[in-house]
């Protein structure tokens, strides 16, 4: 047995070496496309308010995701929050900040950090806008928004999401046609995919890393903290969703706005444009109800697709553009603009 145990520890040795020297000494995005692949959690998901490293600031290089494995051609920062979150700093007590809910998009995956539309908005209203995972639907419940509610609540969502939105929470998706749903099972497996289980071992050595002592213990980031174990404990950012029973997704949204309008936080959806018209019944239902601010892109004469598509998402990337972005927030501008 002993014989055995020996041999099979000699076998993996060579991995456990490669691993350690990929993990604790090779670049961060070495084997990743992406800085939120170096960034992510991993599995320790579950005990992170945040699907991101706390307090971290890093530029690094980037591939598009229509070229993986081709040259990094994107040089981007990332600057996370202490809740790790992709924002620079969290809101002030006592001052207005809004709060951005979504996909990728709103994460500000392939841009740069000053180009995010949090920071588009927070140049236009003077205020601070933060970002939210898709996941965080009722954010009223996150620490940094427990004592202090956001002024307003923009949550973007994407056509093909009508169709699937039985429940708030869920990830905005693209519809998947058979084809495409094969060609994604046969393609090859990504940089994230193979080293995921590397990634994972990355997790224990990144956490020490992140440096806390600079901003931890200034105010109101001490309090904040302790509200952050409370609530790792509490384990509420399990994805709890808004306990509605219905399956439409006019009423979902309408049943939120309702409970926006309760606590005097300004609710915004934003539904992002493409060639996905099935939405469009929806999107109208909700326009003709009363109170309801939904930017929806819809057809026009000049823009069948409620945008002009080329410019508005990237040419070499799945995510939206510098002016799709500032189109985005010029129709939330509008919108806010109407409340005062």
């Amino acid at each position: 047995m002993k014989n055995i145990t020996k041999k099979v520890l000699i076998l993996l040795s060579p991995l456990l070496i490669l691993g350690s020297l990929e993990g604790y000494f090779f670049p961060r995005n070495q084997f990743t496309y992406r800085i939120w692949e170096s960034m992510n959690v991993n599995m320790f998901r579950a005990v992170f308010p945040g699907p991101f490293y706390p307090l971290r600031d890093e530029t690094l290089n980037e591939n598009t995701d229509q070229d993986r494995y081709g040259p990094k051609t994107m040089r981007n920062r990332w600057v996370t929050d202490i809740c790790g979150q992709r924002n620079e700093r969290i809101p002030e007590p006592d001052a207005d900040y809004g709060i951005i809910i979504g996909d990728s998009n709103i994460t500000g995956s392939s841009l740069n950090q000053n180009e995010m539309l949090s920071q588009s908005l927070k140049r236009k209203t003077g205020y601070l806008w933060v970002n939210l995972m898709s996941e965080y639907v009722e954010p009223w419940k996150h620490p940094m928004c427990k004592d202090h509610p956001p002024k307003a609540i923009v949550y973007q969502l994407k056509r093909g999401s009508f169709v699937i939105l039985n429940k708030l929470g869920g990830r905005s998706s693209d519809p998947v046609s058979c084809g495409v749903f094969l060609w994604r099972i046969l393609e090859p497996v990504d940089h994230a995919t193979k080293f995921a289980a590397i990634n994972k071992t990355r997790a224990l050595f990144r956490v020490p890393t992140a440096r806390f002592s600079d901003q931890i213990y200034e105010s109101p980031h001490l309090k904040l903290a302790l509200d952050t174990v409370e609530y790792i404990i509490a384990r509420p950012h399990k994805r709890e969703v808004a306990k509605i029973d219905h399956k439409d997704p006019v009423e979902i949204l309408t049943e939120y706005d309702r409970y926006c309008k309760k606590n005097k936080i300004e609710f915004i959806i934003l539904v992002l444009p493409d060639q996905f018209r099935k939405a469009d019944a929806d999107i109208t239902r909700l326009q003709t109800i009363k109170g309801i601010k939904i930017i929806g892109f819809m057809p026009t004469p000049d823009y069948p697709n409620g945008a002009d598509l080329s410019s508005f998402w990237q040419k070499k990337d799945s995510h939206w553009s510098v002016e799709g972005v500032e189109k985005s927030s010029d129709e939330i501008m509008k919108q806010l603009e109407l409340q005062e």
